[in-house]
């Protein structure tokens, strides 16, 4: 569902290079992905860093500033 929302709204606009992440971001494992963007401090790849704010962002999972 997260990441599927996010699919359908962003890949149409998405770059190459931004595509290639976000397929290699497909083949890892759900507990992963799951952890990664409830709670971005675990991530330990920083390749898919920018990707994972993008997903927490297009969802709002992140604090709006005051």
């Amino acid at each position: 569902w997260l990441l599927g929302r996010f699919a359908d709204a962003r890949l149409p606009t998405m770059a190459a290079a931004e595509l290639a992440v976000f397929e290699a971001l497909l083949t890892q494992p759900d507990p992963d992905l799951q952890a990664w963007i409830l709670d971005p401090a675990a991530l330990a790849a920083q390749q898919f860093a920018g990707l994972i704010a993008q997903l927490r962002q297009f969802h709002q999972l992140d604090p709006v500033p005051a």
